[in-house]
Order: C-alpha cells, then sequence, then structure tokens
C-alpha cells in the first residue's frame, strides 16, 4: 500500500467526521483533536492508529513498517462506524436527554417548595389541605395539626 492510499484513507475518514460528526478540521489529527470525544474507545484507538500511519507514510523508510493489513482494518472499523451514525437519532437522545433533565429538575424543587411549606407550618398534612396561619390569623397555632370531621369547619 502507497503512501498516497493511506492518506487518502486519513482524508476519508476525517472527511466523515466531519460530515457525521460536525467536527471542524482538515486533517485527520485535526478532527481527531476536537471531535476524539465523540468516538467509542475502540474506534478512537484505530483512528489514532490511521493518524500514525498516514504521518509514518510521509517518510520513506518508514514507510516500509507500516502493516497494511492493519491499516485497512482500522481504516474499515472506522468507516463503518461513522457511516452508521444517524444524525437524526443522536439529536432526538439529546434532545430526550435535555427535556428528561429538565423535567426532573422542576418535580426537585417542585417538592422542596412543598417541604418548605410543610416544614415552615403554612400547608398541614393529610387530608385537611392549606391552611391559613399567617400573622393576619386568630387561629391558634394547633389548627392546623388537628383533623376536623366531616362536615365541620374550623371557627
Amino acid at each position: 500500500m502507497g503512501a498516497a492510499t493511506i492518506q487518502q484513507k486519513a482524508d476519508r475518514v476525517a472527511a466523515l467526521m466531519a460530515k457525521q460528526l460536525h467536527v471542524r478540521g482538515t486533517t485527520l489529527s485535526d478532527t481527531l483533536r476536537k471531535g476524539a470525544g465523540k468516538l467509542p474507545k475502540a474506534v478512537r484507538a484505530e483512528a489514532r492508529f490511521l493518524e500514525t500511519a498516514a504521518a509514518q507514510a510521509q517518510h520513506p523508510k518508514l514507510l516500509v513498517q507500516i502493516d497494511d493489513r492493519r491499516v485497512a482494518q482500522a481504516y474499515d472499523a472506522c468507516v463503518r462506524f461513522l457511516t452508521g451514525v444517524d444524525r437524526k437519532a443522536r439529536r432526538r437522545a439529546m434532545l430526550a436527554g435535555m427535556v428528561s433533565s429538565i423535567a426532573f429538575s422542576l418535580f426537585a424543587v417542585g417538592v422542596l417548595f412543598l417541604a418548605v411549606l410543610y416544614w415552615r407550618g403554612l400547608m398541614c398534612g393529610g387530608k385537611v389541605g392549606f391552611c391559613a396561619r399567617g400573622p393576619e390569623s386568630k387561629r391558634p397555632v394547633d389548627v392546623c395539626r388537628v383533623r376536623l370531621p366531616k362536615g365541620a369547619s374550623p371557627q
């Protein structure tokens, strides 16, 4: 395998990374530096091997040391992953993660708000419901803790 072939394979992987993962860069080393975190560990290792092979292919003495089968295997692994990336599915998953995070945060804030109301005595437990225990209220302090019979109202 010649130096031009190895460089073409590296350029193809860089172009696929730019297209599928939206990582900017002209060479494979640029795109790997910026978008290596978006690749799985095994594919990232194969892409790094392809990057070093492309760098070694520029030197005639080092070109002889490159294993052609290993380069082809690394190229196939990178292309197989990058062509299988569904951009819509990744976007949907990211959106679902954001929505679930916001929903959980709102739920937690609501629970904390109700807990503070209960601890401050502004909300009664059980079936009594809300009670007005502000400074303007003439009710005794224990009114919110007492369960009233059906039909009865506190006075």
